[in-house]
């Protein structure tokens, strides 16, 4: 639930990764002090209360003790089904369903002028997805979290005649819509449509200065 662990970008290794970016210290329990079963700080209950929460947001079936109330007693077994249910939220911390995650749109970049001549034949087109820390980035991955993009060209000279302008803009309006979506997270990017190819790679396998992560093949052919 803590900082996440930081793991050096460029390769994914899922052992060593891991961290929400989220508070922790449900079970505030100093040293010498005894545990309660329920206590607004050091009840053994508050830490079931936050194991089940991530078992919720997981989607998970977890198999741990009943809700332990003030009076009850705390025994070795309530500790390791306790610590059972911690281990399988751990070992499915990635595997967060759609049902916890939620969509927003966050804008769009867009380009007017005309894409590439004789004398400009590759266009670049730049945009940016900031986050305000690098804990907060690595959080957002760890967590399920995804960036999805697409694309679409409008507008401009239409017409089919092979050769053309209009066949040109043609030809990249289908072309961007067969790609599809593409989503990318910690350690993939994979696209709903039927055009292109994917490198797998996601956040984690970032390098500098740049890293390809999708390839689209488009032929022109002018005469």
């Amino acid at each position: 639930m803590s900082t996440p662990a930081d793991h050096t970008t460029g390769t994914y290794t899922a052992s060593s990764i891991y961290g929400y970016n989220q508070s922790v210290g449900s079970l505030d329990a100093a040293a010498g002090e005894l545990i309660r079963a329920n206590s607004t700080d050091n009840g053994f209950k508050n830490l079931q209360d936050e194991v089940q929460a991530i078992g919720s947001f997981l989607g998970l079936s977890l198999t741990g003790p009943t809700d332990r109330a003030a009076g009850n007693t705390i025994t070795a077994a309530h500790w390791n089904q306790l610590m059972n249910d911690a281990k399988t939220c751990f070992d499915n911390r990635f595997s967060v369903p759609s049902g916890s995650l939620t969509t927003a749109a966050h804008g769009a970049s867009s380009r007017s002028t005309s894409w590439g001549s004789a004398s400009e034949p590759a266009i670049a087109h730049t945009f940016t997805v900031s986050f305000s820390s690098e804990a907060h980035c690595r959080g957002f991955f760890n967590a399920g979290g995804k960036i999805l993009f697409t694309g679409a060209r409008s507008g401009g000279t239409s017409g089919s005649s092979a050769g053309t302008i209009g066949s040109q803009n043609s030809n990249w309006t289908s072309l961007l819509s067969s790609m599809g979506t593409l989503t990318f997270d910690l350690n993939n990017l994979t696209s709903s449509g039927s055009t292109g190819s994917s490198n797998g790679k996601g956040f984690y396998e970032l390098t500098k200065p740049s890293t390809t992560l999708y390839q689209v093949r488009f032929w022109c052919i002018r005469k």
